[in-house]
């Protein structure tokens, strides 16, 4: 049985992206392979065709992130699924090194090789929208926007490792909305914007730390605030959380208050 790393994340980075997220059951073992190894190194952009409104359960097999026109985000798959498909081996190095350039794969003349999958390499990401060239309704563009986003920041990836998956391969030249076939310099953008002013508010909670989501959570409803220690009068504390702190029963009090008002 190959590895297959699991990314039971999801949920958990979206909310506290402030994504609408929705849990498909068994989301969190459902992977069509367990005999290849599942390791992503980036995130691949997909429209799902007709018929729309897409039916989410027939992508069970396919993708890991599914988003209908209303922007909510329903994970559908932690695991290893069948979405990218063959693609090209110069485009795979390009993402591992974070020199991905951008473009279609047709435009640049890069041609698949066939032992090439994309499989075991991207989170996949469908978008409910018939590739006819039509806009995203705000609600859906702003949730993808923010689920690639909190996908990059937890996984410390950056935009060059966000493709469309006309980029990864010439067979196909998804995605195609918002009035044009080449929308991803655009999503890339918006992204890019999105990641700045998600970066993580303490500067000692990284994207990368077992509690970021939670701490995050306590710090945008309030919960929360940056260290005060007056023993470290040198110290910006403004940008400290101190999560390895104990807790004083004055502060666990300070939490409670918090929550209940």
């Amino acid at each position: 049985m190959a590895t297959v790393y699991w990314q039971n994340y999801l949920a958990d980075v979206l909310r506290a992206a402030g994504v609408s997220v929705v849990e498909e059951p068994g989301w969190k073992s459902r992977t069509q392979s367990t005999r290849n190894v599942y390791s992503p190194i980036g995130l691949l952009n997909h429209h799902t065709a007709p018929p729309n409104p897409y039916p989410v359960t027939r992508l069970y097999t396919k993708c890991n992130l599914f988003i209908p026109r209303s922007g909510d985000v329903h994970v559908v798959s932690g695991g290893y699924q069948y979405d990218s498909g063959p693609g090209s081996p110069q485009v795979l190095a390009e993402v591992v090194n974070g020199s991905f350039p951008g473009g279609r794969a047709r435009d640049r003349g890069i041609q698949d090789t066939p032992s090439i999958s994309g499989n075991p390499y991207f989170i996949d990401i469908e978008v409910d929208h018939p590739g006819d060239g039509s806009d995203l309704p705000q609600a859906q563009f702003d949730a993808l926007v923010l689920s690639d986003a909190a996908i990059l920041l937890h996984k410390n990836w950056g935009v060059q490792q966000l493709l469309g998956h006309s980029e990864w391969t010439p067979r196909k030249i998804d995605p195609r909305w918002d009035g044009s076939w080449k929308p991803m310099p655009g999503i890339r953008a918006a992204v890019q914007d999105a990641m700045e002013e998600m970066m993580a508010r303490f500067d000692d909670v990284p994207t990368s730390h077992r509690f970021y989501a939670d701490i995050e959570w306590l710090a945008e409803e309030g919960l929360t605030r940056p260290s005060d220690n007056p023993s470290t009068p040198d110290v910006d504390e403004s940008k400290l959380f101190r999560p390895n702190e104990p807790v004083t029963r004055g502060q666990l009090a300070a939490f409670l208050h918090r929550l209940q008002s």
